[in-house]
């Protein structure tokens, strides 16, 4: 009731901007709830997962001259920061059955210029991070886990976050936190977190008109992103776009490798703080975040028992029978040599665009342009032409609609299905 009657006045959005010219507010406070569920005291918040990012690359030394590891399933501003940082990503292929970095691709790609790799958590499953520490350790390098969409899974009953020299994560509406906008750097040094705080308590506030603007967004998903009034949502703002055109200002940070900062010219920084009213908003999803968690896997259960239903173990990846793994999903993913025809059944119901990873550097052009060659990573290449994604994040009131909807869509399977 609190977030509603706060949503619905405002009055969140004014108190939080006034409190965050100070530099404190819930901030400190959300913090601190953040690091107690991870699993330590080192925790710093920023605007985005990206600028999360950036102030690990520039905490640990990354510059002009450096190779960082990265996978090519991925997001686009994951190489971008790493460009602006002015090191070179370089792409190491994927493990088909946890959809994270596969280690024997990362070793191949360690270079005398590698300084860093970063781990990627993809859908809530963790990765080898295991391995990838032990090769880390073995070349002297940095370990950065990409957390963004995973939160409180484990890997032998230790949390991602806590394998590597550091890790980011990230808050925006389609993570596992949702405070619309924003993101976090956790560690477990001392030493590093120093340099952490440091460039993050340097970082300037968004501008008022800017958070004005998020704070709107806030408002509109929280009104039509539901599966009753989506469709209606997604008409309305592609009204708004024909209306207004190029007088509509984005609303989320569009980054710029040669400046570091919006294509668009607008007149925010990158990267900044988090606005006070995205940090109180996320002490209420952190409070609510146990039983989300539970939610979220029983929700997991039982796409495994409606995909056994269809046949569909054969296609699934391994890491959901894997018991050193405790997952927290963000999306349930496999990969299906019939996804075309099972994306066309999805779409008549569900947002297929919002499919992860279709393709190499998602969001990208040309992913040439950030120095990714075609067919290099063939697994990823080969996974992303055939994944299919469902949501594990829904009102309770239509999880049993979306189950319905799985068993339909998915034809019952017979024969050989290899990946």
């Amino acid at each position: 009731k609190e977030v509603q009657d706060v949503l619905d006045t405002g009055v969140l959005f004014r108190y939080g901007f006034d409190q965050a010219r100070s530099g404190h507010w819930k901030a400190k406070a959300f913090e601190a709830e953040l690091s107690k569920r991870i699993g330590s005291t080192y925790c710093h918040l920023c605007a985005s997962g990206t600028a999360a990012l950036s102030i690990a690359l520039a905490s640990c030394g990354i510059g002009a001259g450096d190779e960082v590891i990265i996978p090519p399933f991925t997001f686009i501003a994951t190489a971008e920061a790493v460009l602006t940082a002015g090191a070179l990503p370089v792409f190491a292929d994927i493990d088909p059955d946890t959809f994270g970095p596969a280690p024997e691709a990362v070793e191949a790609k360690i270079s005398k210029q590698t300084r860093m790799i970063v781990a990627q958590h993809s859908f809530g499953i963790p990765c080898q991070i295991d391995r990838i520490v032990s090769l880390a350790r073995k070349y002297n390098l940095f370990v950065v886990e990409d957390s963004a969409l995973a939160l409180d899974s484990t890997l032998d009953d230790v949390s991602v976050g806590n394998w590597g020299d550091a890790a980011f994560f990230s808050m925006d509406h389609s993570k596992p936190l949702n405070t619309l906008i924003g993101g976090f750097l956790y560690t477990r040094q001392d030493s590093l977190f120093s340099e952490i705080k440091a460039c993050c308590e340097r970082l300037p506030h968004l501008g008022m008109g800017q958070q004005k603007r998020l704070f709107r967004e806030l408002l509109f998903e929280r009104r039509y992103n539901n599966p009753k009034l989506y469709s209606a949502g997604i008409l309305l703002k592609d009204a708004r776009r024909r209306v207004f055109g190029s007088r509509l200002k984005p609303v989320f940070f569009e980054f710029d490798n040669t400046k570091g900062s919006s294509k668009a010219g607008l007149a925010y920084p990158y990267p900044a703080k988090l606005p006070g009213f995205a940090a109180r908003l996320g002490i209420f999803a952190i409070e609510d975040w146990q039983a989300e968690k539970t939610a979220r896997q029983n929700l997991l259960k039982q796409y495994l028992f409606q995909a056994e239903q269809c046949r569909l173990k054969p296609v699934l990846p391994s890491a959901y029978f894997d018991k050193r793994l405790n997952i927290v999903p963000l999306r349930f993913v496999y990969c299906h040599p019939q996804s075309p025809v099972i994306r066309k059944r999805m779409s008549r119901y569900i947002d297929t665009n919002w499919f992860w990873f279709r393709q190499p550097v998602v969001a990208c052009g040309s992913p040439t342009d950030l120095g990714y060659q075609a067919g290099s990573c063939p697994v990823s290449e080969r996974l992303g032409r055939d994944i299919i994604n469902w949501p594990c994040v829904v009102p309770r009131k239509f999880e049993k609609r979306l189950l319905d909807l799985f068993h339909q869509v998915n034809p019952s399977t017979h024969g050989d299905f290899s990946r």
